[in-house]
Formats: C-alpha cells, sequence, structure tokens
C-alpha cells in the first residue's frame, strides 16, 4: 500500500512538472487529481494541489467543486506546503471569472491569519487575481493592504504591493 502512495504521489508530481510548462496538457486530468486532494499521504495531497492549482485557470468548474475540501485544507492541513497549494488553487480560481472571486473571497481572507498567517503571501496573491475580474472587492481590500503592507515578511510586503497595484490598475483603467 505504501508503494502505491509512492507511485501515486510520482505520477502527480510529473503532471504537476508539466503543468508548470504546458498547463494545456494536464488540464484534461484535472478530474483525475481532484480526489488526490484527500489523499491520506501529504505527499499525494500536495502534488495533486500544485497540479490543480497550476491548471486552475484552465477548467476552473474543478476547483469550485473542490472549494470546501480546499476550505478544509486551508484551515486544518497539517503540512505548510499542502496549504501553499491549496490557497494557490484557490486564487487562481478566484481569477476566472466574478463568481469565482466572490466564492474565492473568504477562503482567501480566512488564509490570511490561520496558521499565524503562514499562507498570507499567498493569500494576497490569489485576491490581487480576484480584484482583476470583481473590483467590487476594492473597498474590501484596501485595509487588508494597509494591514500586510508593513509585514516583517519580504513575500508577504511584496505581495500587498502587487495587490495594491491590481487595484490601482483597476481604478485607472475606469
Amino acid at each position: 500500500m505504501e508503494q502505491d502512495a509512492v507511485l501515486v504521489g510520482d505520477c502527480a508530481e510529473v503532471l504537476t512538472e508539466v503543468a508548470g510548462e504546458r498547463p494545456d496538457l494536464v488540464a484534461r486530468y484535472a478530474k483525475d487529481l481532484a480526489p488526490l486532494v484527500s489523499h491520506a499521504t501529504t505527499r499525494v495531497r500536495w502534488e495533486a494541489m500544485h497540479a490543480l492549482a497550476l491548471v486552475a485557470t484552465r477548467d476552473p468548474r474543478v476547483i469550485a467543486s473542490l472549494l470546501p475540501r480546499l476550505d478544509e485544507i486551508i484551515r486544518l492541513d497539517g503540512s505548510v506546503i499542502a496549504r501553499d497549494y491549496a490557497v494557490d488553487a484557490v486564487g487562481n480560481y478566484a481569477g476566472t471569472h466574478m463568481q469565482a472571486a466572490r466564492a474565492a473571497y473568504p477562503l482567501l481572507m480566512d488564509a490570511l491569519t490561520v496558521y499565524n498567517g503562514k499562507q498570507a503571501g499567498h493569500a494576497l496573491a490569489g485576491l490581487a487575481k480576484a480584484v482583476a475580474v470583481y473590483p467590487g472587492l476594492r473597498g474590501e481590500l484596501g485595509p487588508v493592504c494597509e494591514r500586510f503592507a508593513d509585514s516583517t515578511s519580504g513575500v508577504v510586503r511584496k505581495a500587498a504591493k502587487t495587490l495594491m497595484k491590481a487595484m490601482k490598475a483597476h481604478e485607472e483603467s475606469r
């Protein structure tokens, strides 16, 4: 059984590597990867989520169906890597259309603070994608930018600046 998990993890890793270069080739397997986000083996979970994050914009319906599970992973999974990729999948999905941004918004907001904000940079990046397709979030996100602009983490500060730029870009395009 353990060997099976190693093999499944290796297969998911191959799909992740391919998705990094050619997400269109892996998108057709998103439905097959989806059940793996609940796998008992941590590596299988995070490899599957990583691949799904990379193809989220190609098949957003798969991510939409996984939102409750991704929310659970973001809030409860003991693996930082699994949570990072779950937030990335939600953030990439958020940038696909307004309805996706609305659905992803509460998960991304929660990801800012769970586990002492370890996923805050990922969540801010996702919020920048959400505001690009749903400008109505700008008013709510101003205080978020302010709160994280002076973070002790350079990654979080940079993500907060990216979110600010995304908000301003939409403002200027009006």
